[in-house]
């Protein structure tokens, strides 16, 4: 059996068994929209192909921005807030590097 045969929901409770097993805790979220909501300012916006531009400037893949909606949704309450500092590139457009700080 590959990975690729397996069902979501098989994968999704052989990783939450192994993570429950060495202590680390699970985190289910709706995943919804996280790949359209600006990591910038949460605005949405519709794909135009594998790359998202926000009006503020912001770009990136779209499955980076998902995984960093989905890493803000899952750690929201537990890390500090989320800070951008646009970089722009070559073209003028911004891209933003982040970086998050622990709450004490």
């Amino acid at each position: 059996m590959t990975l690729h045969s397996w069902a979501f929901y098989e994968l999704a409770s052989f990783i939450a068994y192994k993570a429950r097993e060495i202590g680390i805790k699970v985190v289910y979220i709706k995943p919804e929209y996280t790949s359209q909501t600006c990591p910038s300012f949460g605005d949405l916006n519709k794909v135009k192909d594998r790359n998202y531009y926000y009006g503020c400037g912001y770009h990136d893949h779209h499955y980076r921005i998902g995984a960093r909606g989905s890493l803000r949704l899952a750690t929201a309450g537990v890390m500090g807030p989320l800070n951008l500092r646009p970089e722009e590139n070559r073209n003028g457009l911004r891209s933003a590097r982040y970086s998050r700080i622990p709450l004490l």
